[in-house]
């Protein structure tokens, strides 16, 4: 289970928007190792059939979000076994 905890007094649109944009920048990053649960017998991840429906989310608060899903300057997103340098 993945959970995040905010503060009351500092909550808003923003702060959840972006808790809730981490939560499923870390989903998509894990998604790939979940695959062989997911869906059992696989040798790849099935497409959705439609487009993301996050992809708002994560443009809304990329700045915010750009360790976990990469930057406009095309860095790319910090990986689960990059390292932090």
């Amino acid at each position: 289970m993945l959970t995040s905890e905010l503060h009351i007094a500092l909550l808003d649109r923003d702060a959840l928007g972006v808790a809730v944009g981490r939560l499923l920048a870390i989903c998509d990053l894990t998604f790939d190792r979940s695959m062989a649960w997911l869906f059992p017998g696989a040798r790849k991840v099935p497409d959705m059939g439609r487009p993301s429906r996050q992809a708002a989310l994560f443009e809304r608060y990329a700045d915010e979000l750009a360790e976990l899903i990469g930057d406009d300057a095309g860095g790319p997103p910090l990986g689960l076994s990059d390292e932090r340098g």
